[in-house]
């Protein structure tokens, strides 16, 4: 297999609703086996929101932008729930991050609700620098947890490798198919060497 050059600096930054279109095509890219598990009543769904073959709703635009609306309190210091772009260079948009507080589960608990990459640009470091940048811009976490499809198996070494650890196996009755639970509970400054 062919090695990928490295991704120059990426950084993150706050979307906004006007980022929803590039957002969702990069999320519907980055999730092509979403799309064949799709059951009829979430294609469905969907459908009424957006294109059908573009996956289930976390890949829509309509989906997107009511999230991002939705987050668009800019009086807010620090939102409590955040969707960034990951932009390469001055302005080519190459993924997306969504983060989320979780208070319910204790002090210092967040869940990454969404991390992908465009294919064109995996395998050239940017999921690494967009985790980096997720530890190195909430210092205050004291446990990242997320979930990924027990398919994804190159997600599972990714997030390994990103210093998450598997914790348990859950199911969602509207997909025929487990997820992996991910924890990342190690101290900020381990996580910054990662």
């Amino acid at each position: 297999m062919e090695r990928k050059e490295e991704a120059r600096s990426v950084r993150l930054a706050v979307a906004t609703p006007e980022d929803a279109g590039p957002l969702a095509v990069i999320a519907a890219l980055a999730f092509p086996d979403d799309r064949s598990w799709q059951p009829s009543e979430l294609r469905d769904a969907n459908l009424a929101l957006d294109d059908p073959s573009k996956g289930p709703p976390h890949t829509s635009y309509a989906w997107t932008r009511s999230v991002l609306e939705a987050l668009g309190d800019s009086g807010r210091e620090r939102p409590s729930a955040t969707y960034y772009k990951a932009v390469l260079g001055e302005s080519l948009v190459v993924g997306g991050l969504f983060v989320v507080p979780r208070p319910d589960l204790g002090t210092g608990e967040w869940r990454c609700e969404g991390i992908y990459v465009d294919p064109d640009h995996q395998g050239r470091g940017v999921g690494r620098q967009i985790i980096r940048l997720m530890y190195r811009d909430y210092p205050d976490v004291a446990r990242w947890t997320l979930e990924t499809p027990e398919y994804s198996t190159r997600n599972h070494a990714f997030y390994e490798g990103m210093g998450f650890t598997k914790i348990g196996v859950s199911k969602n009755p509207d997909v025929p198919f487990r997820f992996f639970d991910y924890e990342n509970a190690l101290p900020q400054k381990e996580r910054l060497r990662l």
